[in-house]
């Protein structure tokens, strides 16, 4: 290697034309920075040196970190340094190298100048075994994504591999996992990528890249170079079509994650697989020199504890940060409703049923259609129109009557618990009458079905429900009643004896309010029929806003919204859609707004 290797003028290493660097599939070694001061201060070059007892030992180190951000071409670069550099006792040394898995050991040996591939048949120890003499004598092991056992003898090793790949290791053998603690200390981190060191390896190595392909690729799936600057066709499609199936399970355990065992007559598949690697692309590995350097400003840079791994791990980009979210919350949202509706004969998950029914309601009325109303003051049957829209939350009052005039009929929903009583605010064709005819409920039948405006809602699985007056309140401030807008005169639409709050109401001015109840009880007709109207608790006021004409509408929730098909089809198909234009994936603008 040595005389055909040039080090460029930025300090990297290219490969003689036709001839390109394994891992990397391309003539560059972009050398990091971290690179150099890692082997030689914290790995010390692997020369043999005195430990904590005084005796002289060879070091055995493991480097781990994120997929993708260059720890193979750390190795590649470790092997090169290792052979056109001699020790500090003036000896060149060769290297036994590990890739995968043992039938993939090579001897590279720096006298002859060869490589040898010696672990076809013959198990790792017995490789070790076999060049007993030259460990000793100062061979260095560099294994990549493999964890070998430990020599018969000492000798100095150096151990590459992502999370995922020991985390099986340490499963399996962990013996094996404590020994290499015990005589390396802590693994090590391999820092990700900095946005300087992204853009100039992208200069120097990938500089006809698309431009735009690169920036959507570095906001989509952050500052992993294997990711940002393959050239593989169609790499994109296959790396997000395997992300989205995985669960949130191996999101939240990423370094845990065990690759799937090959059905017999199927080819193998390796561990750098889409669906084998995806996980760690989207869970940052960091240093914690990283997060500590960064929030303290200590200049530790690069020392040993540097290396450490971080206590915490962070998404690549911000649009996988919030997608895992929204997964996590459908998980456990799931897993809440199952419990709660094994248990629905108890009284301390009523609440939940009503918080499930609230759910799973709001998010078909999102879907917009029709759906039967009954007036309960009258008792009469109709439908009413909601225009459907992704749900927009809302917590102050004030901001209600401009979102409405923007929301283009989306559903409101309220955001914080300061609007008890009210679920949801749709907007709804048919509720009020035409100018032109004041009989609301003869218009329901029609093809117009009356003027749109919009509904205050409250969900419930219960007999009977109160109107919260704060609720209402803040509400009819928020749409502005007390200064018109919709409305009907209470002399020309009542069809039975108006209820004694209705008097109250200036100029016989009312505002309809729906209860949203499920189907089943909709249709048993027995609770929320004629003359069934319910109770507004004090404070409410009448003459301010107008009496509340109450309605009850049936949604069919179980049938609309079984739990699992349905939010799994919604989490990746809703919420403005992740899509991909020009082979890329593009991030969505808000991945996270939902209905509950």
């Amino acid at each position: 290697m040595e005389g055909t290797v040039a080090g460029t003028p930025e300090g990297h290493l290219r490969m003689p034309e036709g001839t390109i660097w394994p891992f990397a599939n391309h003539p560059l070694l972009f050398v990091r920075e971290p690179y150099d001061p890692l082997y030689t201060k914290v790995f010390h070059q692997l020369e043999q040196r005195a430990n904590s007892f005084g005796m002289m030992s060879y070091p055995k180190r493991i480097l781990t970190g994120q997929p993708g951000i260059g720890k193979s071409m750390f190795g590649m670069y470790v092997i090169y340094r290792l052979l056109t550099e001699p020790t500090a006792a003036g000896v060149l040394r060769s290297v036994m190298y590990i890739t995968g898995t043992e039938e993939s050991i090579y001897v590279i040996d720096r006298e002859s100048a060869t490589v040898r591939r010696v672990g076809g048949h013959s198990r790792a120890s017995d490789v070790f075994s076999e060049y007993s003499a030259q460990l000793a004598a100062g061979m260095v092991v560099v294994s990549d994504s493999f964890l070998p056992p430990l020599p018969g003898n000492d000798c100095a090793m150096l151990v590459i591999s992502s999370p995922g790949v020991l985390a099986r290791a340490r499963r399996k053998r962990s013996n094996l996992w404590t020994t290499y603690l015990y005589g390396g200390g802590v693994p090590l981190c391999m820092p990700v990528p900095s946005l300087v060191e992204i853009e100039s390896l992208r200069l120097n190595a990938f500089d006809s890249m698309d431009e735009d392909v690169f920036k959507a690729r570095l906001e989509f799936w952050g500052p992993i170079p294997r990711r940002l600057f393959s050239m593989q066709k169609g790499i994109d499609a296959a790396y997000a079509h395997a992300a989205r199936k995985i669960d949130v399970a191996t999101i939240f355990n990423a370094a845990d994650f065990v690759a799937k065992k090959k059905k017999k007559g199927e080819p193998a598949v390796g561990y750098d697989a889409p669906a084998y690697d995806a996980p760690h692309r989207y869970i940052l590995q960091r240093c914690a020199g990283e997060e500590f350097f960064e929030r303290n400003k200590v200049k530790m840079k690069y020392s040993e504890r540097y290396f450490y791994p971080a206590k915490q791990t962070y998404f690549t980009s911000d649009a996988w940060f919030k997608l895992a979210m929204k997964k996590d919350a459908e998980k456990n949202w799931r897993m809440f409703e199952k419990i709660s509706t094994s248990l629905s004969d108890a009284r301390m998950v009523r609440s939940a049923m009503g918080s499930i029914f609230e759910a799973r309601s709001c998010l078909i009325l999102s879907r917009g259609g029709k759906f039967p109303i009954r007036d309960l003051r009258s008792g009469e049957m109709g439908k009413i129109r909601i225009t459907e829209g992704t749900p927009i939350r809302w917590e102050a009052k004030q901001s209600l009557k401009a979102l409405c005039e923007v929301s283009a009929g989306a559903p409101l929903i309220p955001e914080s618990e300061s609007n008890p009583g009210v679920d949801v605010i749709c907007f709804a064709v048919g509720v009020v009458p035409k100018e032109s005819n004041s009989k609301r409920i003869s218009n329901w039948s029609k093809r117009g079905l009356g003027e749109a405006t919009h509904v205050p809602m409250n969900m419930t699985i219960s007999k009977a429900h109160e109107i919260n007056t704060v609720g209402i309140t803040n509400v009819a401030e928020g749409l502005g009643w007390s200064a018109g807008g919709v409305k009907f005169p209470l002399k020309e639409t009542r069809k039975t004896a108006a209820p004694k709050d209705a008097t109250k109401s200036k100029e016989g001015v009312e505002r309809p309010f729906i209860f949203v109840i499920p189907s089943e009880l909709f249709l048993e007709e027995k609770h929320w029929i004629a003359g069934c109207e319910q109770h507004t608790t004090a404070g409410f006021s009448y003459p301010t806003y107008g009496s509340l004409h109450q309605y009850v509408m049936g949604v069919d929730a179980t049938a609309e919204a079984p739990p699992k098909v349905v939010i799994d089809a919604e989490f990746w198909v809703a919420a403005d859609r992740w899509t991909f234009k020009h082979g890329y994936p593009m991030k969505p603008t808000d991945p996270t707004n939902t209905c509950r």
